[in-house]
């Protein structure tokens, strides 16, 4: 089977999702303009996007990391990077690398049944924490469904100050508890034994992270009452996030518009990187907006 065509995500992109840059206008910033945006981006794989609007999110990922980072450069960085590589089940293996920071190339030891798991490929985050580039440095990071910690310890790796690991199996959570003693980590990193979809993990979280990622099993997706409580969790995650922050979700298939009108929040803004595998973006709605959704 040949494989999927990557997909390359420029600022120049037009948004899957129109988000207002909501965090610009209340710093009283401006992101710097993307460098070479040119029309007929696309925003999904075989579809053209003419407009040559810059993508809202990358509004808010370019001005508001510039003032936690200090680092005007990232901005160019960004428009330039190719974000996305085709993905393919040859990166999911049991040993799990660190791709970046402190710790890169630092070997992860992965969850015994890879197939089952379903662990976020290589390339794929890559292309996420390219996206989020200065978004960890000094962060705080909450890490829901966390499994060995490919994604949390990822951030720790990067710069994180600190970063909460929610994993309930016991199994992959000793292996979890496993990884951060081997980076000796565990100034930074905190492991919590509590169900992600129930209300002791966000009870036990920071109240003021930057990022918050959701990776859920796959198979919580094939059930229609743990979609409805996945789509709970996203909304109650709002109460521990910053007003300039980001919740970073992966999904096995597109349920973009499932996730449209989450209360307390914009987007998605969608990224499809491969036949199974969607990142979806959301950002803390404007508080004016928020309260109009709740009074509705």
């Amino acid at each position: 089977m040949p494989a999927r065509a990557s997909r390359r995500y420029r600022p120049g992109s037009s948004s899957l999702v129109a988000v207002r840059p909501c965090i610009q206008r209340r710093k009283g910033m401006r992101p710097s303009p993307p460098r070479g945006a040119a029309s007929g981006r696309t925003t999904r794989l075989g579809t053209s996007a003419p407009s040559r609007r810059v993508s809202e999110m990358a509004r808010r990922l370019l001005g508001s990391r510039a003032s936690r980072s200090g680092m005007a450069a990232e901005g160019s960085r960004f428009g330039s990077a190719e974000l996305v590589v085709a993905a393919d089940s040859r990166d999911t293996v049991r040993m799990i690398k660190i791709i970046g920071g402190e710790y890169r190339s630092r070997i992860l030891e992965g969850p015994p049944d890879a197939s089952t798991t379903r662990p976020i490929t290589a390339r794929v985050k890559e292309a996420v924490f390219n996206l989020l580039r200065g978004w960890c440095e000094d962060a705080v990071v909450l890490d829901l469904f966390a499994g060995v910690g490919a994604i949390g310890l990822e951030a720790v790796s990067r710069g994180a100050r600190e970063v909460v690991l929610v994993e309930l199996n016991t199994r992959i959570a000793s292996i979890l508890e496993f990884n951060v003693g081997e980076l000796g980590c565990r100034d930074r990193a905190t492991v919590v034994r509590a169900d992600a979809l129930g209300p002791a993990a966000l009870a036990q979280a920071p109240r003021d992270c930057d990022l918050v990622f959701l990776d859920p099993p796959y198979a919580l997706w094939d059930d229609e009452a743990s979609r409805e409580r996945l789509l709970d969790l996203v909304a109650r995650c709002r109460a521990n996030m910053k007003d300039a922050s980001f919740l970073v979700l992966r999904t096995p298939t597109d349920f973009s518009s499932e996730f449209s009108g989450v209360p307390g929040f914009d987007g998605p803004e969608t990224h499809p990187y491969a036949e199974d595998m969607y990142v979806h973006l959301f950002a803390p709605a404007r508080e004016e907006e928020a309260t109009d959704a709740a009074n509705a």
